[in-house]
């Protein structure tokens, strides 16, 4: 099964939006996260807590981190990600969570 993010990346990137399939490349660690998600699993599993906490790792810098948020805005909504959830996955894995997750969130900050 294709997972969520690299479903967001393949359909940017075929439907010829590269600046955005470009912010979209550090979410590709997300990808065991799927069955919580989008699906219907009420907790993540293992592999999705060490991916985010890999995602934690990698956003050393303020422009990883706005780009990180500015592909969660836009993934949540188009491809049906449970916000609710994607808030409580940080919480959930106990991961400090670099960015601000959410539909409607102020990724410049």
């Amino acid at each position: 099964m294709m997972g969520l993010w690299s479903l967001v990346l393949a359909v940017l990137i075929v439907s010829a939006k590269p600046l955005l399939a470009s912010l979209c490349q550090e979410t590709m660690t997300l990808m065991p996260c799927d069955p919580y998600l989008v699906g219907n699993d009420t907790s993540p599993n293992p592999p999705c807590c060490a991916a985010a906490q890999e995602v934690s790792r990698e956003a050393t810098t303020k422009e990883v981190r706005k780009r990180l948020c500015e592909c969660f805005k836009l993934a949540i909504p188009t491809f049906g990600v449970n916000t609710a959830k994607a808030k409580r996955l940080p919480q959930l894995c106990n991961v400090d969570f670099p960015v601000p997750i959410g539909p409607d969130v102020d990724c410049s900050k």
